[in-house]
């Protein structure tokens, strides 16, 4: 989507890879000018930096070692259930009667959280393309998946939006943009890809 948004806006961009936790901070500091990445409004963040539109909504996904009994969310009542730290998988997790929320640094630690159950975990919450990632490429000696993903049905869904430092002169700009883009049918074109 960013490159697309370049192309169509006239701006150069650099990808800067960090923890999801640290986003809302370098824009509060200004070490980066937006996020595209999974982020979700929320009105405790909407009070430190400024939302595009939404550009995707997404299925929440669950991952679960292969073996386990945990196939919906009604299952994940009582259980210990993880996501990447600072994400909007914290408020859900907070919301499922008696379960025990643990945060780890990145989706990517998420995955060896479940198969190996630190701390007890029994589920992990991520974007559903992230939960098939993990699945997919969490492996034992023989080759073997160790996790099994699925659509988390009854769960809030994800809607991303870009995140700008607050008072962004950009966001009506990007807004105007992704309209465009909506209206053409390239940002379903984007996601239906993936």
């Amino acid at each position: 989507i960013i490159k697309e948004l370049s192309d169509m806006l006239g701006f150069e961009f650099e990808i800067v890879p960090m923890s999801f936790s640290s986003l809302v901070g370098s824009l509060q500091a200004k070490s980066v000018d937006m996020v595209i990445s999974g982020m979700s409004y929320t009105e405790e963040r909407a009070q430190i930096v400024d939302f595009s539109d939404v550009y995707c909504t997404a299925v929440v996904g669950c991952v679960t070692k292969v073996d386990s009994d945990i196939a919906s969310f009604d299952d994940l009542k009582n259980q210990i259930v993880c996501c990447s730290q600072g994400t909007n998988y914290e408020m859900m997790i907070e919301d499922i009667p008696g379960a025990t929320l643990k945060t780890y640094q990145g989706q990517a630690a998420v995955g060896p959280a479940v198969a190996e159950a630190t701390d007890g975990v029994a589920a992990g919450l991520t974007s559903i393309n992230g939960a098939k990632k993990l699945a997919t490429t969490m492996l034992d000696a023989d080759g073997n998946p160790m996790l099994k993903y699925f659509a988390l049905e009854g769960a809030r869904a994800d809607e991303y939006c870009m995140a700008f430092p607050k008072g962004s002169e950009l966001v009506p700009v990007f807004n105007e943009a992704l309209a465009q883009l909506k209206q053409s049918g390239k940002l379903d074109e984007k996601f239906a890809r993936r």
